[in-house]
C-alpha cells in the first residue's frame, strides 16, 4: 500500500468510529420542537373543508410563484443567449409556456368562481351526516 491509500484507510476508519459518537452528542432535554406557525394550517377545529380550501389556495399561489420563477429564469437565459438562436428560441418557448400556465391557473379559478362560488369556497363537511347502516341478520 502506498502512502495515500494508508491515509485514506485511516480517514475511513476514523470516520467509522467518530460518526456514531457524534450521534449521541444531543442532549435529551431538547426533544420538544419549537412552533413554526404552520400548526394551525389544517387543524381539527376547522374541519376537512377548510383544510382542503387552504391547500387549494396554497397550491394556486405556489403555481403562480413557480410560473413567475420560470419567467425570470427564461428571461435570464434569453439575455445571456448572446445571439445563439436555439437558446433564444428555447427561452422564448419557456416564457410562453410560463405565461400560458399562469393564464390557466387564474382562468380556472375565475371560471370556478363565476360558475358557482361554492366550488372555490368549501363548506364544512361536519354539517352533513350519512344515514346509519342497518345490518340484517
Amino acid at each position: 500500500m502506498n502512502k495515500s491509500n494508508k491515509i485514506l484507510a485511516f480517514l475511513i476508519l476514523v470516520s467509522i468510529i467518530a460518526i456514531p459518537a457524534t450521534v449521541f452528542a444531543q442532549t435529551a432535554t431538547s426533544t420538544a420542537l419549537s412552533p413554526t406557525g404552520f400548526e394551525d394550517f389544517c387543524n381539527t377545529k376547522d374541519g376537512l373543508a377548510s383544510c382542503i380550501q387552504k391547500i387549494y389556495l396554497l397550491s394556486l399561489g405556489l403555481g403562480a410563484i413557480v410560473a413567475l420563477l420560470m419567467i425570470v429564469l427564461a428571461g435570464y437565459s434569453y439575455m445571456t443567449a448572446g445571439g445563439n438562436a436555439p437558446q433564444v428560441e428555447a427561452a422564448k418557448d419557456s416564457i410562453a409556456s410560463a405565461f400560458i400556465g399562469l393564464i390557466i391557473i387564474f382562468v380556472a379559478f375565475i371560471l370556478l368562481s363565476l360558475i358557482n362560488p361554492d366550488l372555490v369556497r368549501f363548506r364544512d363537511f361536519r354539517k352533513f351526516s350519512l344515514p346509519p347502516i342497518e345490518i340484517k341478520k
